[in-house]
């Protein structure tokens, strides 16, 4: 719904009148976060300054956005989680990774690959926080990214006799062989791991 008169279109469609309040509210959130470059990619914070609405508020927007309004295919989601996972973290000497994510339906989509292969994601650091355990994550790859990319990836680790598992090339990582900056935040898509490991193979 790029354009009002689109807006207008799809409401008439619907029906004259069938619209309540919170639909409406909707509507024109996903059209602000969708549309117009001052609301896109900003947190889910500024929006609500910028919205001068709770936070809470936004959030649940968000939320049904996704649901009533959003492009929620299998091939869309895969590809905002890759977008989310170029700006993780690694804790706990490597034992965890964590990024962010404030899309509530995006977030259940990523706990919902991990189960498939009897994995969670922990939420206790932040409601907007998805850490992972280290040895479970390529689980998470393995389900964003095609069988040919991520067989690659294995082969690659595998080959590289230090760093046969994911848990051992993060703990490299946080041990300081990619220096302060690369161990606390790291492309954690398959080239950021790629580039990880050549990186590493160089030390």
């Amino acid at each position: 719904m790029s354009t009002f008169n689109e807006f207008i279109d799809t409401y008439l469609e619907r029906g004259f009148g069938s619209m309540n309040k919170n639909d409406f509210e909707v509507a024109i959130f996903n059209y602000l976060i969708t549309e117009r470059d001052e609301y896109k990619k900003k947190s889910n914070y500024e929006i609500s300054i910028l919205l001068r609405i709770p936070e809470t508020k936004v959030k649940r927007l968000r939320y049904e956005a996704a649901l009533k309004k959003g492009n929620n295919n299998e091939a869309d989601l895969k590809a905002r989680v890759v977008e989310q996972i170029k700006q993780a973290r690694i804790r706990e000497d490597g034992k965890k990774i964590i990024f962010q994510v404030e899309d509530v339906l995006l977030k259940t989509y990523i706990s919902s690959l991990l189960k498939k292969h009897g994995c969670a994601c922990d939420g206790s650091f932040s409601p907007e926080i998805v850490a992972i355990n280290a040895d479970d994550y390529p689980y998470l790859l393995e389900e964003i990214y095609s069988k040919e990319e991520y067989a690659k990836l294995k082969k690659q680790m595998y080959t590289t006799k230090a760093y046969k598992t994911m848990g051992k090339l993060l703990e490299g990582v946080a041990q300081g062989f990619m220096g302060e900056a690369g161990a606390n935040l790291c492309n954690l898509t398959i080239s950021g791991v790629t580039e990880l490991l050549k990186n590493l193979n160089t030390k």
